[in-house]
């Protein structure tokens, strides 16, 4: 299947031994209490003080790394930007906090700017090039940032609340005619013969957004996360989401389409 990801139990399981068998020893003489990043698929690592500097340097090697996290000779310590250390780190966590980093770094010129705007501000942050642009909705403050020239991977949210931050795929979309009644039975199908058989014992109770045109899909504990990652891979993805083991859950959250934007 194109682009499947590993599933998190696997990851773990990968990540956990190649830091067992072969950095263990070689870390932690000199690297002690440090943050290791490891591509569970071609084995590489990087080690910094803060995950999202590992993370940093292994991505411009590995850019579909998908990356496990300890810290050096400590695995039961938590990150102070939030990420859980022993724990998969996923595209969109990297992408938000890399996001929330810059909302703190530069926090005095975004509330001088904010000073310019209505008593509602909306942020959009381009991770890559880290310039923002504020504005009194979240298209507008999209507009602006692509406006400036600035295209690649961008977080939106309140300005003040990072908790708020989403990717912005999910309010980006690009107009096509669609037919639902296809991207739902391919959908389903997908979930029946590919997803389900494999991960609804280990991941029951879980979210599965599926892309029906690449086959690619995402599962997440909520609905929003598995979107966004999904999305962050296919940006003009229309997902179908179901929720592994919980066909007849009708009155909650029953397998449906999801439209977004």
């Amino acid at each position: 299947m194109p682009g499947l990801r590993l599933p998190d139990r696997e990851v773990a399981d990968r990540g956990k031994a190649i830091y067992r068998n072969r950095l263990k020893e070689l870390l932690e003489p000199t690297s002690r209490d440090k943050l290791v990043a490891i591509d569970v698929e071609s084995e590489d690592y990087e080690v910094a003080d803060e995950t999202l500097d590992a993370m940093d340097r292994l991505l411009e090697r590995h850019p579909e790394a998908q990356i496990w996290v300890e810290r050096v000779g400590n695995s039961g310590a938590f990150q102070s930007v939030g990420f859980k250390v022993g724990h998969r780190i996923s595209k969109r966590e990297y992408f938000l906090g890399r996001a929330r980093r810059i909302h703190d770094e530069r926090h005095s010129e975004i509330a001088a700017t904010c000073a310019t705007v209505g008593p509602i501000r909306f942020i959009a942050i381009d991770v890559e090039s880290d310039e923002f642009r504020i504005a009194n909705s979240i298209p507008e403050s999209l507009r602006l940032l692509r406006a400036a020239g600035f295209p690649s991977q961008v977080v939106v949210g309140v300005v003040d609340a990072p908790e708020s931050f989403v990717c912005s795929q999910i309010f980006e979309r690009t107009s096509r005619p669609l037919d639902w009644s296809k991207i739902r039975e391919r959908g389903e199908q997908i979930y029946e013969e590919v997803i389900r058989p494999k991960f609804e014992h280990s991941h029951r109770h879980q979210f599965v957004a599926i892309d029906a045109e690449s086959e690619d899909f995402e599962i997440a504990a909520e609905e929003v996360p598995a979107i966004e990652e999904l999305l962050i891979r296919h940006p003009q993805a229309h997902p179908w989401v179901e929720r592994l083991g919980h066909a007849a859950a009708i009155e909650f959250r029953s397998p449906r389409r999801v439209e977004v934007g």
